[in-house]
């Protein structure tokens, strides 16, 4: 995304300069000489306060995905370590929901995030069903009923750290960095080309010095 946005800021700036280099005759150098070439540090630091803030922005999503991820991963693998002290049907029962769920999320969820198209509407069947299964146990000791409680704790935050990276997946720095990142820095270029194409038209020849107030020196 950074290549396309720079690429296709230097390649604006490129066809606006040609093109008005080519209109820019002596007769109508005037009219392009309406933004005054004090404005282009203005329109600089404005271009570099945008992009620090985009950019700032989008770092602070991607530590926000990363340790949705990571406390998603972390949860799954707290299910299938806690697992071993269920009944051994069961225990096998919730690591194929599990498995299930990866595999779901791989080949489903991360397609869609990267399109933007995920959706929190729909829980995810595997650890909805994982989670009616653990509840719906019968706890036949102490231990096994500790074990249902972490299981379903651990359930729960796999769950939210879900919630969490599908809703940064849709976060508005995203969605709109691609379209506002490539016409706000490319409109702060446009200035220089029309000021620089056109300034020595209004500037006598080098070797011009029957203009008064022309240097001697350069005669």
């Amino acid at each position: 995304m950074a290549f396309i946005v720079f690429g296709f800021t230097y390649l604006l700036a490129i066809l606006v300069f040609a093109g008005v280099a080519i209109l820019s005759t002596k007769a109508r150098a005037p009219s392009f000489k309406s933004i005054s070439p004090g404005m282009l540090p203005v329109l600089g630091i404005i271009f570099g306060l945008f992009v620090a803030f985009t950019a700032a922005q989008v770092w602070n999503d991607s530590d926000r995905a990363t340790a949705a991820v990571s406390r998603e991963a972390s949860s799954l693998r707290a299910v299938i370590l806690l697992a071993g002290g269920l009944p051994p049907e069961q225990e096998a029962r919730l690591r194929d929901l599990v498995r299930d769920y990866v595999e779901e999320t791989v080949a489903v969820e991360w397609p869609m995030m990267a399109r933007q198209t995920a959706s929190l509407k729909a829980a995810p069947p595997a650890l909805t069903a994982a989670l009616r299964l653990v509840v719906s146990m019968p706890a036949q000791s102490p231990g096994q009923q500790t074990t249902q409680h972490e299981i379903i704790t651990a359930l729960n935050s796999a769950l939210d750290a879900r919630r969490q990276r599908i809703i940064v997946s849709q976060s508005e720095a995203t969605r709109s960095s691609g379209g506002a990142s490539t016409f706000r820095p490319s409109a702060s270029c446009w200035s220089l080309p029309l000021f620089t194409a056109t300034i020595g038209w209004d500037r006598p020849s080098r070797w011009d010095c029957s203009r008064r107030g022309w240097p001697h020196r350069l005669c």
